[in-house]
C-alpha cells in the first residue's frame, strides 16, 4: 500500500500498488521545489549515491517552510529519484540499486493518463478512476514507474502542462477525451506513443473505440421489443469541448451524448416511430444536480402524451431522474421505465436497482495500457482501432423483471 498523492491539491488517499500524479494547471510550490531539484540531479549537482541537504537545510536555501520540502522530496521518490536512508536522510538513488525484490530500481517506462473528469478540488470521476486503475495494473506488471495523470482541460488551455511530460518522463500516454484536435496534434509530437480512448472513430492513432451509439440503440431495442414501450424518452448532458476534427482525417464531429442520441433516434426510425423533440432532453447545462433533473423530468411528464420510459445517459443521471420521478408521486417502472448507462455503483444502490449498459472501465484502461507497452517493446500494433463490446445489464428498474414473473418476457 503507498500513498495516493494529488499532487496540486496536497490531499491523500490509499491505493493499493502505485502511488498516481495528478497535474494540472497551477504549479505549487512545493512542485516548483522538486522540479529545481529534479533538475539539479540531471545536471549532476547532486551525485548517484549523495545525500541531500537535510529538511531544515533545503528549507533555509530556498526559503520555504519544512513541509513544502517534505512533499517536494515525496514527489521524488515516487519518481524514483531518491530514496530514503533511516537515520541519514535522502539520497540520490544510485545507478544499479535493486528493490528488495531484486528488480531494477530504474523503470523502463511511464505512462501519463489525460482524462476530463478531474474536478476542481482534484476528484477523479469513478468512470475514469476504473479506467485508471486498469492502467496502473499493467503498469505494475510491465514494471513500469508509477502512473500520472493530468487534466486534460488544462493541457488544453495551460502551455506549460507539455513541460510536464518531459519532467515526468512521460514514454507514452493515453487520451480519454477534453482536448482539441490541434492539442491532441501537438501531444502526438512531443509524446512517442499515444493511445485514444473514445466514443468516436479515429484514424491514424491507435484508439479504443467505445460504441456508445450501438449500446444506446441496443437499449432502445430491448425497451421497445421486449417491454413494448414506443414514447421513449432521453436525458443527457452535452460535453462543453472544444472538438473539432478534420473531416479528411475522418474524426467524426461528436461527442458521446450525441452518439447517445444517434443510436436513440435510429432505433426509433427502424421501428417507424416519428421522432418527437420534446422527449429528449440533451443540453449543455449541468444536470448533475437533483433540481435539474427535477424540472427536466417535470416537463416530460407535463405532456399530454408523456412518455413511459426514460433513457439517461449515465447511471448518475438515472439514479437523480428516478428519485424526480418518486417526488412526483411516480412509480418506477410502474409509472415510468427507467434505464441508465455505464454500469455504476448507482445502479445497485438504488431501489428499484437499475437496468443499464456495463461498460468494462477497468479493462479498458489495462488494454489501452497493453498497447502502449507493446509499443514500448518495439512490437506491430496488428489493429489501431479496438472496439470493446458494451452489454446490456437487465434489472428491475426496466419492468423486465415483473414480466418474468408474470411469464411475459
Amino acid at each position: 500500500m503507498q500513498e495516493f498523492i494529488i499532487h496540486s491539491y496536497g490531499k491523500g488517499e490509499i491505493l493499493d500498488g502505485l502511488a498516481p500524479i495528478l497535474r494540472s494547471g497551477k504549479k505549487p510550490r512545493y512542485l516548483r521545489l522538486s522540479n529545481f531539484l529534479q533538475e539539479q540531479i540531471r545536471n549532476k549537482e547532486f551525485l548517484p549515491g549523495q545525500l541531500l541537504p537535510t529538511e531544515r537545510e533545503l528549507a533555509d536555501i530556498h526559503n520555504v517552510s519544512r513541509v513544502t520540502v517534505r512533499n517536494a522530496l515525496k514527489a521524488l521518490q515516487k519518481k524514483h529519484k531518491l530514496i530514503h536512508i533511516p537515520q541519514r536522510g535522502m539520497m540520490v538513488s544510485p545507478a544499479g540499486l535493486t528493490d528488495k525484490k531484486g528488480g531494477e530500481l530504474v523503470k523502463k517506462g511511464r505512462i501519463g493518463f489525460a482524462c476530463s473528469g478531474i474536478s476542481k478540488d482534484g476528484a477523479v470521476d469513478p468512470f475514469f478512476w476504473k479506467i485508471l486503475s486498469g492502467v496502473h495494473r499493467v503498469s505494475r506488471g510491465a514494471n513500469l514507474a508509477s502512473p500520472v495523470y493530468y487534466d486534460a482541460g488544462d493541457i488544453d488551455r495551460f502551455e506549460h502542462m507539455f513541460d510536464f511530460f518531459q519532467e515526468d518522463e512521460i514514454t507514452g500516454l493515453v487520451v480519454s477525451g477534453g482536448v482539441s484536435y490541434e492539442i491532441l496534434c501537438k501531444i502526438c509530437k512531443e509524446v512517442n506513443h499515444v493511445v485514444l480512448i473514445t466514443p468516436w472513430e479515429v484514424a491514424d492513432v491507435p484508439t479504443v473505440v467505445l460504441p456508445y451509439g450501438q449500446a444506446a440503440y441496443d437499449m432502445m431495442q430491448h425497451l421497445m421489443r421486449n417491454l413494448g414501450h414506443s414514447r421513449i424518452a432521453f436525458i443527457g448532458r452535452s460535453m462543453d469541448v472544444p472538438y473539432v476534427w478534420p473531416d479528411e482525417l475522418k474524426y467524426i464531429k461528436r461527442d458521446g451524448v450525441i452518439l447517445h442520441v444517434d443510436g436513440y433516434k435510429k432505433a426509433l426510425k427502424e421501428a417507424g416511430i416519428k421522432i418527437d423533440e420534446r422527449l429528449i432532453k440533451n443540453t449543455l447545462s449541468d444536470i448533475d444536480h437533483l433540481d435539474d433533473a427535477f424540472w427536466m423530468v417535470k416537463e416530460l411528464m407535463q405532456l399530454p402524451d408523456r412518455p413511459t420510459a426514460i433513457m439517461c445517459q449515465n447511471d448518475n443521471v438515472a439514479a437523480r431522474v428516478i428519485r424526480s420521478l418518486r417526488g412526483m408521486g411516480l412509480s418506477v417502472p410502474n409509472d415510468v421505465a427507467v434505464v441508465g448507462f455505464d454500469n455504476s455503483d448507482f445502479g445497485l444502490c438504488i431501489e428499484p436497482k437499475l437496468t443499464t449498459v456495463t461498460v468494462p472501465q477497468l479493462q479498458i484502461g489495462e488494454l489501452a495500457a497493453s498497447i502502449l507497452v507493446r509499443q514500448f517493446e518495439g512490437k506491430e500494433i496488428p489493429d489501431k482501432r479496438i472496439v470493446v463490446p458494451l452489454n446490456l445489464v437487465v434489472r428491475e428498474s426496466c419492468g423486465a423483471a415483473k414480466k418474468i414473473d408474470d411469464g411475459q418476457f
